[in-house]
């Protein structure tokens, strides 16, 4: 039981518990944050520490090793740590043939036939769109305060 289960709690008062426990927490409001934490708990609702736990944060350490992420573990990185599935014929394998395609280009070894604003273009609108589409899920299933 993981995000899965959290998605399926689609009870108005369970959403409005979930999105109070996602605005910026203000100490006057302690008590309620509490009320709504308590809320979705006795639900089955698991919060980011339950569904992170030790094996994603070894996973993510894992990742991480070093000073950044290499793009190419960033497929990884979503799926096993972050739960999201991703496709593979149209996410993951586009973005490693533009990560590739940017690798040529960094390193000089790019042909003349891919180089050419139609193709940047293209790459733009995938990349933004897989990014938004992570950020989305990150924020609603990641974002939400455990305690105060």
């Amino acid at each position: 039981m993981g995000i899965e289960h959290n998605k399926s709690l689609t009870h108005t008062d369970d959403l409005k518990a979930k999105r109070k426990l996602q605005e910026y927490p203000k100490p006057s409001d302690k008590k309620k944050y509490q009320k709504y934490r308590r809320s979705l708990a006795q639900k089955g609702f698991r919060f980011p520490s339950t569904l992170l736990g030790a094996y994603g944060l070894e996973r993510l350490i894992d990742l991480a090793d070093g000073e950044y992420i290499p793009a190419s573990k960033i497929p990884d990185l979503v799926q096993s740590v972050f739960q999201l599935p991703l496709d593979l014929s149209t996410e993951v394998e586009p973005f490693s043939a533009y990560r590739e395609q940017r690798n040529r280009i960094a390193h000089g070894r790019a042909d003349s036939m891919s180089l050419h604003l139609g193709k940047a273009v293209e790459a733009n609108n995938f990349l933004r769109n897989l990014a938004l589409k992570i950020d989305k899920h990150v924020v609603e299933n990641f974002l939400v305060v455990e305690a105060i």
